[in-house]
């Protein structure tokens, strides 16, 4: 007898079918912003509100947390001009805040704090995540690299590029 939804087996590899194909859009969606991230010339600098794009991001990433019941706060100083790519940067916030939403427990809760300290702009991403084991904080750096055991669908390649756009921000990223 057929079972009007189809056997449990079917529907448990579509549904590996459908993360693969989640995983390779990703890792091709990673691939172009690596690209672009290549050709973020000086002469793409401009003065702007680093809160504006910052704001804009979480709010593009929303439906994502919601979909895990993660709440996301954003506690930050009103202005932060900077004289940056403004793309690079949304980048950045994309990347930071998307990992933090990925690797978060569901019902967890997700602070975003930015500061101005000593004319640098300041952007904390603090979640419920497992945490990134001290032996691994310079690897997660580097391109494809994916932390072994891990259950979190991505392409290892978010991480580099936030560190390459930094870098070429002239900025630092710290992992605590």
């Amino acid at each position: 007898m057929n079972h009007p939804h189809g056997s449990p087996f079917i529907h448990k590899q579509l549904e590996k079918m459908l993360q693969s194909i989640d995983r390779q859009a990703h890792t091709v969606q990673q691939l172009l912003t690596i690209n672009r991230t290549m050709v973020f010339p000086n002469e793409s600098v401009e003065s702007y509100n680093a809160i504006l794009p910052l704001k804009e991001t979480i709010a593009n990433l929303t439906p994502l947390a919601l979909k895990k019941n993660i709440n996301i706060e954003l506690h930050s100083c009103e202005q932060a001009p900077l004289e940056h790519n403004p793309i690079a940067l949304s980048i950045v916030f994309r990347n930071l805040i998307d990992n933090a939403i990925r690797y978060s427990p569901p019902n967890s809760l997700i602070i975003i704090q930015s500061s101005i300290q000593h004319h640098h702009f300041i952007i904390d991403v603090i979640d419920e995540g497992p945490g990134i084991p001290d032996e691994m904080k310079l690897r997660v750096f580097e391109r494809f690299f994916r932390i072994v055991g891990s259950q979190t669908n991505g392409s290892g390649l978010g991480l580099s590029i936030v560190k390459h756009i930094i870098k070429q921000l002239k900025g630092t990223i710290v992992l605590n």
